[in-house]
């Protein structure tokens, strides 16, 4: 990727939002995933006491570039 510019929405589910559902309070890690088959990029939120996480098809994680608290 030369560059990277993206946004995401909390309250949605699948790329751009969370990986299941918006998190009620805590933290969400914030990732980075990434479709080979088209070249599309999004993050991806995940609850971060969540044990799994549910990537939305054809997509793979590239990184965890942080998290969010949410409140």
């Amino acid at each position: 990727m030369a560059s990277f510019n993206e946004a995401i929405d909390l309250a949605m589910t699948g790329a751009g939002g969370m990986d299941t559902g918006a998190p009620v309070s805590g933290f969400a890690a914030i990732s980075v995933i990434y479709n080979s088959r088209n070249g599309a990029t999004a993050l991806l939120g995940v609850n971060a006491t969540a044990s799994s996480v549910r990537l939305p098809a054809r997509f793979a994680r590239v990184v965890t570039s942080g998290s969010h608290r949410c409140e």
